[in-house]
């Protein structure tokens, strides 16, 4: 039984806008800010982050057993969302954006969420499964917000309960090669909100019900371990987009690695993985320990 408590809050980081791997929401913007400024109303962005308080700790929760080689987890997690949601407050004075000196009002809000959720491996050594690993992670997310609206244009914030799953397969073949399968699935609690579509936030962009991912990953070595390829590969289902990430390792010494690796995306320009499909890039790393 573990108990995890973690006072100091903080935010996530996002790329900022014009970096190599930054979101499509932050380097499109909100049409909706856009067209307030184009009436000539400043735009006031409120963070509402919380404060270093006791009533704001995150704390968690996680029961751990194994029963004959069947392990499992019980977990709960209760705190702020690390993501906020953009809130309108209004416009001052009068509520006309083309006034002079109007002021149009956001507030960046995060929600206090609980999350529920559970975990289980199971490596078979018997039967005609014998060598595969099943594993699998659930999480239900309640009080959970999300922007709606059409893409690029959020018109509102409600709160959805969000449940997250993944299923895995592992499996090794021919001694060392290892073949790694997992099913993705975000899933919210309806699919619409005062008849608008939910917005993404990495893409925002409009998003289904139920979002589904694939990924498959496959991984060897030779000379002994000192030489280890692999690729991952991920597929939207939703959306029909794909990256793939080959890499390659040798350990030239004891205490020198080589690593070359790869990142490669196809798909619509305002799905996940289609958003960087102009960011193609090839990588280097150098990892010496002493």
């Amino acid at each position: 039984l573990q108990l995890l408590i973690i006072p100091d809050y903080e935010t996530n980081f996002l790329a900022p806008p014009g970096a190599p791997y930054t979101a499509r929401a932050t380097n499109s913007g909100d049409m909706q800010l856009d067209v307030l400024r184009d009436f000539g109303a400043d735009v006031n962005i409120a963070n509402k982050k919380p404060g270093r308080t006791f009533d704001n700790t995150k704390i968690a929760l996680r029961w751990l057993d194994v029963i004959k080689g069947f392990e499992y987890t019980i977990n709960y997690l209760h705190g702020y969302s690390y993501a906020p949601s953009r809130y309108f407050i209004g416009i001052e004075p009068f509520g006309i954006p083309f006034f002079p000196g109007a002021v149009a009002s956001f507030e960046d809000r995060y929600a206090q969420t609980e999350t529920v959720g559970f975990s289980f491996s199971k490596a078979m050594n018997k039967g005609f499964l014998r060598g595969y690993n099943f594993r699998g992670e659930f999480a239900w997310v309640h009080n959970s917000t999300s922007g709606y609206g059409t893409r690029d244009n959020q018109v509102g914030v409600a709160k959805v309960d969000q449940y997250n799953y993944v299923l895995g397969i592992d499996k090794y073949y021919w001694t060392n090669w290892l073949f790694s399968f997992q099913f993705i699935q975000f899933c919210l609690e309806r699919d619409t909100e005062d008849g608008y579509n939910y917005i993404s936030g990495p893409t925002f962009n409009t998003v289904d019900q139920f979002e589904t991912i694939l990924s498959l990953k496959v991984a060897t070595d030779f000379m002994h371990e000192r030489l280890k390829p692999g690729i991952l590969t991920q597929w939207g289902a939703n959306n029909n987009d794909w990256s793939l990430n080959p890499r390659v390792e040798f350990e030239l010494r004891d205490y020198l690695i080589l690593t070359w690796g790869m990142n490669a995306f196809w798909g619509p320009s305002d799905s996940l993985f289609g958003y960087f499909r102009t960011r193609d890039s090839m990588y280097l790393e150098v990892k010496l320990g002493f």
